[in-house]
This record gives structure tokens, sequence and C-alpha cells, in this order.
């Protein structure tokens, strides 16, 4: 199944997590990114929501080298838009606000920072939905990145909404 856009979240080990449940690894970081930039252009995705990671400051930069690596490698390969009409034919990477990304269930929208059991498993304390925390964050982030252009993707979101929720739990989490 073809899509245009995806959200990614990426952990500490650099291994990058997708909304569509794809996971990407290797030991060495530019594997990491050849791998996903191949990914993308086989899926056939134009749109990239990322974390904006780099708002997070000189600590965070210093403690998760790999991770930061992985990202500049990302930038470098996309370019960054503020604006889907952008004229480039190259990916673009969006960054989309972090916040409670890991926190909230991406089935019911409860959040609940409870509900990160570990670092690695997401349960949520509402509806007891499981699955791993990044993909979790992934699938967060991407409905947040389309709901910041409700303009370009007002056919997923007509409803209140409920349509662009269905989708998302439906298409990237089953």
């Amino acid at each position: 199944m073809i899509r245009s856009f995806i959200g990614i979240d990426i952990d500490k080990s650099g291994r990058i997590w997708c909304s569509d449940g794809t996971s990407i690894y290797s030991p060495r970081p530019e594997y990491i990114v050849y791998s996903f930039i191949d990914y993308i252009r086989k899926s056939n995705i134009k749109i990239v929501f990322i974390e904006d990671y780099f708002t997070w400051g000189e600590k965070f930069k210093e403690s998760n080298p790999i991770l930061v690596q992985v990202l500049r490698m990302i930038y470098l390969y996309g370019t960054f838009c503020t604006d889907l009409e952008s004229p480039s034919e190259s990916i673009k990477i969006i960054k989309v606000h972090s916040g409670n990304t890991s926190n909230t269930c991406s089935k019911c929208n409860h959040v609940s920072k409870e509900s990160r059991v570990t670092k690695l498993l997401f349960k949520c304390v509402k509806c007891n939905f499981k699955t791993h925390a990044d993909r979790n964050a992934s699938v967060n982030i991407l409905r947040k990145g389309l709901k910041m252009y409700p303009n370009h993707f007002s056919h997923l979101s007509g409803g209140g909404g409920w349509i662009l929720n269905y989708l998302i739990f439906y298409y990237f989490m089953v």
C-alpha cells in the first residue's frame, strides 16, 4: 500500500520507529539513514513528520550522540518545510512539537505518564492498549503533524476528526 506521509520516532540507539510499525536499525548510523531513505522511496513517502529534537538543548545532544548523528543525516537528506506548498520534489521533513507524544495513547488519546510502563513498553492505563513505546509515539507524531495542516488533510479529518483517528489506528496500528 502506498502512502504519502509517515510519522517517525527515533530512540537513543538510533533505531527509527515508523507509524506503520516498521523499525529500521543498524549498528552504523549511516546505514540506518540509508535504509530509511530506501524505505521511504520504495513506499512513495513524500512527507515525514518528526519530533523537533534540537529544541531540547545541548545536554540532550551530548547525551545522545548516535541519535543526533542519525537526525543530522535525515535532516540533510530532506527539505525542511514549514509549508506543504513548497515546490521541492524532495522529501519534506516537518518538525512537530514533541509534547506528550510518549505519554499519549495512540488508540484512545488518554494522556498519562503511568502509561509508559518501561522504556520499551506503552500500556494505556485507561483502555489497556499495549504496544512498543516508540511505535506509539510515532503514531502520535503523525497525528500531530496531520493536524498542523488541516487544509491539506481535511479529507481525513471530517466529522470532528473521527475519520482521521480511525485511519491512523486501523491503517497503522493493526
